[in-house]
């Protein structure tokens, strides 16, 4: 039976495993003419420059906490972890494709999945598009557009005050079969025997968002589901 890893282990455990193997290009492109928009104008992911989120607009948040903004142990373990991803994208415009760079409104659908070489980073960059699209009824239409299986949002946390502790009211899960993550990240279907009992093979892939009462994005991560 599959069974989800919980964030903080897929963070700390799966993101480090996966940064060790050496990423390969996916032998199958994406298809050049992008798939229809069904229940949101296309015109809706072009965002204005001045618009788009970043690290100094919108700082790199996990489960509601800013990564980096404490001297406690685990969030500084937590920084050095997603260091090089969050100074290396420091804006949404950091994770789109070449062409996008120069548009006065960039497209949020040209994602570039093959520049990015580890979990940490399209964690960050899922992030960095996410606060930009701020609504999250495009944030799914997004999700849906690269293939992704989107359930809809639900309470993460029923009997918690999520005012007070400060923890996300809403919560969306998408999932991706583990052929098209493969097909359309740098990433490849691999694993060294020595990691076998440390990373079991992917069967699939879960994108987790957290949402604030007020539509803020207060965490977004990639993480796989194993046997």
């Amino acid at each position: 039976m599959k069974r989800r890893l919980g964030w903080l282990a897929a963070g700390l455990v799966v993101g480090l495993a996966a940064d060790m193997l050496h990423p390969a290009l996916a032998q199958t492109d994406l298809p050049k003419d992008p798939p229809e928009i069904v229940s949101a104008d296309a015109s809706a992911f072009l965002i204005p420059r001045g618009q788009l989120s970043s690290q100094e607009s919108d700082p790199y948040m996990f489960l509601g906490h800013v990564v980096g903004s404490t001297t406690e142990r685990w969030d500084q373990r937590r920084w050095r972890q997603y260091e090089d991803a969050i100074t290396g994208y420091p804006t949404a415009l950091s994770c789109l494709t070449e062409d996008q760079q120069s548009a006065a409104r960039p497209d949020l659908l040209r994602f570039d999945w093959q520049g990015m070489d580890s979990l940490q980073i399209i964690d960050v960059c899922l992030f960095r598009v996410f606060s930009s699209l701020r609504e999250p009824n495009l944030i799914e239409e997004w999700l849906r557009y690269f293939g992704f299986k989107v359930y809809p949002f639900t309470d993460p946390h029923p009997t918690l005050d999520q005012t007070i502790r400060g923890l996300p009211a809403f919560q969306l899960n998408a999932y991706w079969e583990k052929d098209r993550f493969y097909q359309t990240t740098s990433f490849y279907n691999y694993s060294p025997e020595w990691l076998d009992n440390l990373i079991p093979t992917a069967q699939a892939f879960i994108v987790n968002v957290g949402i604030s009462d007020k539509d803020h994005v207060m965490s977004a991560t990639l993480s796989p589901i194993i046997e």
